[in-house]
């Protein structure tokens, strides 16, 4: 009878802890994750959650789409165009990496696990950056296959990678079969369950193939893309710098 009690009591706690979780969501950020909701119901599985995979990029409610372009000014364009590329050392190692994944890959683009093995080489170096630097306040950590579950946000699903340093995370979908407006549709919800899970209105994604990239920011008034690329023929110095600067620059920033 004690333990029947005890258990009740935890699912009472549970329960108010989740309540006031909820209500401390700000306002129009319930507001919009409704809308979201009702949008991609249609595509909720029986534990009554949305897999990030079912949903189409078209399905989504204009809040959440990046159908205006470029982000051409504020602090997210500021950020990305005014990011400094990694120091030499550590390209120096990146692009060792990359130059032996070259020769034994020979077409960085063949299939996707092989575009996979040069992201993660950039990830991995990028991160590393951070212990190489003592900055370990904060551990920076990256995740292969990381889910993510909502609660108030009704999707779930997994992202290609997940990197975070604190509460600052970035959704990483790869473009499968070069479909970017499927990989954005993937990295959107994983940012919204993102915001949710760690209260931040500030949430970052990056979708890419290799060669394409498009960095992504959440905020509460919408998200906002700048894309830039890797030549298809090969890795550049310049163009592996400038990429892994803007992903350095977002996680310490």
């Amino acid at each position: 009878m004690q333990r029947k009690i005890e258990e009740e009591q935890q699912k009472a706690d549970v329960a108010f802890q989740e309540a006031e979780r909820i209500a401390n969501i700000p306002a129009k950020r319930k507001r919009d994750w409704t809308i979201l909701n009702n949008a991609i119901a249609s595509k909720q599985g029986k534990d009554g959650n949305t897999a990030f995979s079912a949903v189409e990029y078209e399905s989504l409610p204009k809040r959440f789409r990046i159908d205006d372009g470029e982000v051409t000014q504020g602090p997210f364009h500021k950020l990305m165009t005014e990011a400094n590329g990694i120091d030499d050392n550590s390209l120096d190692e990146l692009m060792k990496t990359l130059e032996v994944k070259s020769w034994a890959y020979n077409d960085p683009t063949t299939n996707e696990a092989t575009r996979v093995q040069f992201m993660s080489a950039i990830f991995e170096h990028v991160v590393h950056m951070f212990k190489k630097a003592g900055k370990d306040s904060e551990r920076v950590r990256l995740s292969i296959q990381s889910k993510l579950a909502g609660s108030f946000v009704k999707a779930n699903g997994v992202v290609d990678f997940l990197i975070s340093r604190g509460k600052k995370t970035v959704c990483v979908v790869e473009a499968k079969d070069w479909n970017f407006k499927k990989g954005s549709a993937q990295s959107v919800l994983g940012m919204e369950v993102a915001a949710e899970i760690n209260n931040e209105e500030h949430v970052y994604g990056v979708v890419t193939n290799y060669v394409e990239w498009r960095f992504l920011k959440r905020t509460d008034d919408g998200i906002e893309r700048f894309s830039d690329g890797i030549p298809e023929n090969g890795s550049t110095r310049d163009d592996v710098n400038r990429i892994a600067g803007r992903l350095h620059a977002i996680l310490d920033d």
